[in-house]
């Protein structure tokens, strides 16, 4: 419902704007809602039900969902997710509080989820998530070998593109 809202009242303030231009601004990682959440009744509804889960999360589950938020707006591999330091036992509440969602080898979380576990973490401890993403995507990627390498990389590439993208600015240049 609050994405919609947001569409519908960035739509109506700038009439300029197409859909499919908004839509591509969004996939870009722009934070077009952020210009109109003002606007929008529900959004501070919607991060306090958050900000209510996090309270509800233990340590594990926290630094999960962190980490989590920090991949590629796709849907991943549970593999990968593993590699990353996220395990069942960090899962187990993020899926009960549908913070992430998916099947038994893929997961995936709401943009409005990723944003608010990004936005609300301290720079200590997105930069700790960072640095766990980017280093568990190392890792993982070490597991690609000639034979069969296409999989892992048609599952996940998105993700592994970022790790690659970021990995100077979180690991340093060595």
């Amino acid at each position: 419902t609050l994405a919609l809202e947001l569409a519908g009242v960035y739509l109506r303030e700038s009439p300029d704007m197409s859909c499919e231009t908004y839509l591509q601004e969004m996939t870009t990682g722009d934070n077009v809602e952020g210009r109109v959440s003002d606007l929008v009744r529900y959004e501070r509804t919607v991060y306090q039900a958050l900000a209510v889960h996090d309270r509800y999360l233990d340590e594990s589950a926290q630094r999960g969902l962190r980490t989590a938020a920090c991949f590629a707006p796709d849907d991943a591999s549970l593999a990968l997710l593993d590699a990353c330091g996220v395990g069942a036992e960090a899962l187990r509440p993020l899926r009960r509080l549908h913070l992430i969602s998916g099947d038994g080898v893929r997961w995936r979380m709401h943009r409005l989820v990723r944003a608010w576990a990004v936005n609300s973490a301290t720079p200590e401890v997105l930069a700790a998530a960072r640095d766990a993403f980017v280093t568990g995507a190392a890792l993982y990627a070490k597991t690609i070998d000639l034979a069969e390498g296409y999989r892992i990389y048609q599952a996940d590439g998105p993700h592994l593109e970022k790790a690659v993208a970021e990995i100077r600015s979180v690991l340093g240049e060595d």
